[in-house]
């Protein structure tokens, strides 16, 4: 029976991403951090699919990568659903869900999510191909019409 390659990469992938998340992680008890290894990995091979498929040239600059990480970071995150009239969250009380909590729970989510990109990013720099398709694919996925000039970038 013959192996498929990208079936010998996506295990190699998974075992170095296991790797980092356990020295990064030494207090996640092992089945979970497994668990969140083994997911995280989907995550990055679906969208090193989406690099692939886009293709491009040359190597990706940092402001794309940091697109990337920002649109991967905060899409589809409590973040990404906060009222988009600009009225902030709705305080529920002390000890309830109030802003304060909300706001934490929203920072905790996305520093979860920057701190395992992160990781990937250190694991996928061992194969600049993959890295580059990672980072195409992140942007692709939401972030193709953000801006890519430093001098264009306000805050």
């Amino acid at each position: 029976m013959e192996v498929d390659r990208s079936d010998l990469e996506m295990s190699d992938l998974r075992e170095r991403v296991i790797e980092a998340f356990r020295s990064a992680y030494p207090e996640v008890p092992a089945g979970k951090l497994e668990h969140l290894a083994r997911n995280f990995t989907q995550i990055i091979r679906g969208i090193i699919n989406i690099g692939e498929t886009v293709g491009g040239e040359g190597e990706v600059s940092h402001i794309e990568m940091v697109n990337g990480l920002v649109y991967s970071c905060v899409a589809s995150t409590f973040l990404d659903d906060t009222d988009k009239s600009g009225k902030g969250v709705p305080s529920a009380g002390k000890g309830q869900g109030g802003v304060d909590e909300v706001i934490e729970g929203r920072m905790g989510e996305c520093v979860a999510k920057i701190a395992d990109w992160l990781l990937g990013l250190e694991v996928l720099r061992d194969d600049p191909e993959l890295y580059t398709s990672f980072v195409r694919g992140a942007v692709a996925l939401g972030a193709a019409d953000w801006e890519t000039e430093r001098v264009k970038l306000t805050y």
